[in-house]
């Protein structure tokens, strides 16, 4: 029994932790790569990933959404896991909804070129839960203002010393009533089995069911803004398309399987998940109740003398079948012959707008190489090879005109178009680690990372009568840097150059409201990136995150004019951190304080306009032991109640925002059981 418990334990990789331990800094990795442990999580009291990302150089979240490095912004470039699971999809378009309720560690890849990178340039997000034995029985209740409420609850049953099952239940839900129609519910189910097959290897099994819904409110206008500047409330009524929201519902079955084999270690996980979704957007309604996705991965690691390797298969599977797009039934028309929408009633069904299918996989094989040269130095080689395919349809019999607001009838009304492409994707990656002293080391990587058009990006030239011959986007990241742990200082700083060449972007004619997409030419992003924590006395710590982007377009030119030599749209000078907390294992409490601050950026690709940013954003958080397993934690973020906007855009002479929340808390109790 005794050997079965140890065994267990190895096999869930159930390492000693404290919910006041950070985790441990490897000086053996490159500082690209982050490892958010589960002591920083606790005590930051976690239930959504943008409270961790607040203070992380190079990586943004905001509102669900997710960017590294100024990739992922359009939803797509980010390989994300959830406890295995791959949250994105063949096209690289991906969902950083993260479920936080048992979450153990974050770890951010910045940059192409890691092996698990999945069809993008932007790097990698794996949020890794506990394992199934450790988790332990607990509930969890928190609120807030604006109607935030979660709730969770987590129980585990032992079937015997080999096997046992876990159940969790998270609700979250918020009204956030500072912006009409802006409320937020998700409802979640997890069921996890586990087992040790003999004295190597173990198996889990898990079940999970979420159901989610989010109302997006119109674009913030000028008027609208300054509104929420004086401290109003953003009304929903910019346009008339008030009824903008989401719903959808998802079930996911995976398993993840690993043996020793001596001291190699083989791993096989695989993944099924279906989607029902309901979106309705400006002048659509998007319904689609046949959507599944499969992935299929596996990995063998090994050492031999000074050499650390592993290699990987992997095989994924997405498809969509009969997405119906409708025009809105609840609609009155005017103007001439009666063709404008001037006001939207309801969401019943209309027409038929158009209807689409895709069939999409992908083929990949990977290897990694870290060879240990000799003490000081360090080579670390790797590649990963994609086979990408698409296959796409659509019959389209109505169009919605934004720009006229309204709906004519489709030129090609009734006739199927259809496109097939492929793509291979080549990540290549190669760095040289070198030991100046066994508290510092200093590195020097080169790494290339590619990503293909996506399935709705190709839906959407056929349609408009574009080309579907577009090249993949191709990203060479020159990066140098350090690290350096000590006793009582950790410190990080990285130095990148990263080429884009035929990137892929959106042209878009607001007033014809025809869009498609292209090859632009080439992009050219640096950066720097530097990370400082002291700590003394073993209770207290202050530190800094700070980012510096210059992001630009080389060569860029379309029929909206010519960007070259511009600057990115919304992508900050520089942005940066400072916070400092303790954490008192005897007292049993924790508490920090941080501050944000977000340079200037300009508001379109023109480069006509610029918006101010932020700055002297405070967070505080405490957390507190009661009593054995009682624990209280307090949030508040924003405190000074400043108001700002995280975005703005000006297209055709109008700028929009997209507003930060004002000063929000919420208090959280958890008991154990």
């Amino acid at each position: 029994m005794e050997k079965k418990l140890i065994l267990s334990t190895l096999l869930s990789t159930a390492l000693i932790s404290s919910a006041y331990a950070d985790e441990p800094v490897n000086l053996n990795e490159t500082a690209n790569k982050v490892t958010i442990g589960e002591g920083e999580i606790k005590s930051q009291n976690v239930e959504d990933i943008k409270d961790v990302f607040d203070t992380t150089s190079g990586v943004e979240s905001n509102d669900g959404g997710l960017s590294i490095r100024g990739v992922g912004d359009d939803g797509r470039g980010i390989a994300v896991t959830d406890d295995g699971v791959s949250l994105t999809d063949v096209s690289g378009s991906f969902s950083a909804d993260i479920d936080t309720s048992e979450l153990e560690k974050l770890v951010v890849y910045k940059g192409p070129g890691s092996i698990y990178s999945v069809n993008g340039t932007g790097g990698v997000l794996q949020a890794k839960s506990k394992p199934i034995f450790k988790m332990g029985n607990n509930i969890k209740a928190s609120v807030g203002n604006y109607g935030y409420k979660y709730l969770k609850l987590n129980a585990h049953s032992y079937f015997d010393i080999d096997s046992l099952v876990n159940f969790t239940y998270t609700k979250k839900e918020s009204d956030n009533d500072y912006k009409e129609h802006s409320a937020k519910s998700d409802d979640r189910y997890t069921l996890k089995y586990g087992q040790i097959l003999g004295d190597t290897s173990s198996i889990e099994v898990g079940l999970r069911y979420v159901d989610s819904f989010k109302e997006k409110t119109q674009s913030v206008t000028d008027t609208n803004f300054q509104e929420y500047l004086d401290g109003g409330t953003v009304t929903n009524d910019a346009g008339m398309w008030v009824y903008n929201s989401r719903d959808v519902q998802t079930t996911t079955l995976d398993s993840k399987y690993k043996k020793y084999n001596g001291n190699d270690l083989i791993k096989v996980s695989a993944s099924y998940s279906s989607k029902d979704m309901t979106y309705y957007n400006d002048g659509k309604i998007n319904v689609n109740n046949d959507n599944y996705k499969i992935g299929l991965d596996a990995e063998y690691e090994m050492d031999r003398g000074s050499h650390s390797m592993l290699f990987g298969l992997s095989y994924k599977k997405d498809g969509m079948n009969d997405n119906y797009q409708y025009l809105y039934g609840d609609v009155t028309m005017g103007g001439g012959g009666g063709t404008t929408i001037l006001s939207v009633d309801g969401t019943s069904l209309g027409d038929v707008l158009s209807l689409s299918n895709s069939s999409n996989y992908l083929l990949g094989a990977y290897a990694k190489d870290d060879w240990q040269i000799n003490k000081k130095i360090k080579l670390e080689t790797s590649l990963r090879l994609d086979s990408v395919n698409f296959d796409v349809d659509s019959t389209a019999y109505w169009k919605y005109n934004g720009g006229q607001e309204k709906y004519t009838v489709d030129l090609n009304a009734g006739v199927l178009q259809a496109v097939s492409k492929s793509d291979v994707l080549v990540t290549p990656r190669i760095a040289l680690l070198y030991g100046l002293s066994s508290t510092t080391n200093t590195y020097a990587s080169i790494a290339q990372g590619q990503r293909s058009i996506n399935d709705t990006q190709l839906l959407v030239n056929i349609k408009n009568g574009f080309s579907t011959d577009v090249d993949p986007a191709t990203s060479l990241n020159y990066e140098i840097g350090l690290k350096h742990k000590s006793d009582n200082l950790v410190a990080d700083v990285s130095i990148y150059k990263n080429i884009i060449s035929d990137e892929i972007i959106e042209v878009k004619d607001t007033l014809s409201a025809v869009k498609y997409y292209e090859n632009a030419g080439e992009v050219d992003k640096k950066g720097i990136e530097l990370g400082l924590k002291y700590t003394f006395n073993d209770f207290y710590y202050i530190g800094t995150n700070y980012s510096y982007m210059d992001y630009k377009y080389v060569t860029y030119v379309a029929f909206t004019g010519d960007y070259s030599g511009n600057t990115f749209r919304a992508v900050p000078d520089y942005k940066y951190a400072l916070y400092a907390g303790f954490k008192n294992p005897v007292k049993k409490m924790s508490g920090k304080v941080e501050v944000i601050t977000s340079g200037s950026f300009y508001t379109d690709d023109a480069n006509t306009e610029r918006y101010e940013g932020y700055s002297g954003v405070v967070n505080v958080m405490f957390g507190k032991e009661l009593a054995a397993n009682h624990k209280l934690m307090v949030n508040v973020n924003n405190v000074f109640d400043k108001r700002y906007a995280t975005d703005a855009s000006l297209v055709s002479g109008v700028t929009t925002y997209t507003i930060a929340a004002p000063r929000t808390y919420k208090v959280s109790y958890m008991y154990k059981f």
